[in-house]
């Protein structure tokens, strides 16, 4: 039994989400400026950035959880999956009162929030710790419940933010391969993340955030582009958050600056 409806790129060639104009400040200071951001059907989006980038900030307010002080989201909160880096599951209960409870929190109808609890447990591959309790589950396993919990309403979109966090590298590969599998399935799925190579195999495209503001977004070949001659990931990214030109246009530059050097000087005034 599927947990999410297959989503065909003919029946869906709308953004799964978009963005216009997002602006968060927090005191004196903006935290997003202006951010716009499209993410098609199926588009697996990592969001990359130092600490500070306003990354989780950015997913908070495309779920509603913050307000934004300017722009728009389209959908609403309500068609999509939200999977916050430190869910607030109850810690006394099984898996499946877990997700029973937040299915009837999310899903108009008794039997409809049933149903849907019963398809997240089967597609996080749940089935098997079902009548476990929460406080008895590794994180890899709390993470699964905290991924199903955000498919229960079917979302157009799902938001995941930081999700590998103490998660060992045998957890980030099974949890990756549920993204992939949401993604397969027509569902976009927004992820923030510091890990850089797991982007890069995993994610169709990635932007950069830095300062409030996209100050990257492309194939994670193009990123690894900016590398420099050995097409050195953490050098790109080092250099796209820093705000250094790309080799094309770094090289174009300098021909002009030194094209510059050598022309003559006019002396009639005119430029100055």
């Amino acid at each position: 039994m599927a947990a999410v409806t297959e989503r065909t790129p003919a029946a869906s060639t709308a953004s799964a989400l978009a963005a216009r104009g997002l602006v968060r400040r927090h005191g004196g200071r903006v935290i997003l400026d202006a951010v716009d951001l499209d993410v098609a059907p199926g588009e697996r989006l990592a969001i990359l950035g130092p600490n500070g980038a306003g990354k989780t900030t950015l997913l908070e307010v495309l779920a509603a959880v913050q307000p934004a002080d300017g722009g728009s989201v389209t959908p609403g909160p309500e068609q999509l999956g939200w999977v916050p880096q430190r869910p607030a599951l109850y810690e006394r209960l099984t898996v499946s009162e877990n997700l029973t409870l937040f299915a009837g929190l999310a899903i108009p109808g008794k039997q409809e929030a049933a149903e849907a609890a019963e398809r997240a447990l089967d597609f996080a591959e749940l089935r098997q710790r079902a009548g476990q309790r929460l406080d008895r589950l590794s994180g890899g396993w709390r993470q699964r419940v905290s991924l199903a919990i955000g498919l229960l309403g079917d979302p157009t979109c799902v938001l995941l933010d930081e999700p590998h966090t103490a998660l060992d590298p045998p957890q980030r590969l099974e949890l990756w391969a549920l993204i992939d599998r949401l993604a397969a399935a027509g569902t976009a799925v927004v992820i923030t993340t510091h890990e850089l190579h797991a982007a890069e195999r995993h994610a169709d495209r990635v932007i950069v955030l830095a300062g409030g503001k996209i100050v990257f977004s492309g194939t994670p070949d193009d990123l690894r582009a900016r590398g420099g001659d050995h097409a050195d990931l953490d050098l790109a990214f080092a250099r796209v958050v820093g705000g250094e030109p790309s080799g094309e246009t770094a090289g174009a530059a300098a021909t002009a600056s030194s094209t510059a050097s050598t022309a003559p000087r006019t002396t009639d005034g005119a430029g100055a």
